[in-house]
Parts: structure tokens; C-alpha cells; sequence
């Protein structure tokens, strides 16, 4: 969630740390706080990119359980 995130819909991806896309999703965010499932991700450290038009963003994820 982020108050720089632009409404509408977003390209979302999360890659493992060799750069592989292990889930790409389109999110419809109009509340500025988007609800991804990783329950499917095993544990260990992602990285987070979403995207719409120019607006790029990235953040480390780490899944722990």
C-alpha cells in the first residue's frame, strides 16, 4: 500500500533473485492499497515490480513463513 501508487490498473510481478518472474498479475488498485496472494511463494527473499505507463515502482519482498 503507498499513497504514490496511481489508481487504475496495474501490471504487478514479483521476481525471484535470479530475475525470473514467478507471478505477473494486473491489479485494479482504487483504493491505494492493493491485497496480493503469496501463499503459493515458497520462502525466501522476492522483488516486487509494478508498473502502469511510466509509473514504475520496486521493493524487496521477503516471505518468512
Amino acid at each position: 500500500s503507498g499513497d504514490d501508487l496511481p489508481t487504475g490498473e496495474l501490471h504487478v510481478r514479483i521476481l525471484n533473485s535470479n530475475g525470473q518472474v514467478v507471478r505477473s498479475v494486473k491489479l485494479n488498485n482504487s483504493t491505494g492499497s492493493l491485497t496480493l496472494d503469496i501463499n503459493n511463494l515458497q520462502k525466501g527473499t522476492y522483488f516486487l515490480s509494478i508498473q502502469q505507463g511510466g509509473y514504475q515502482s520496486y521493493s524487496k519482498l521477503v516471505k518468512s513463513e
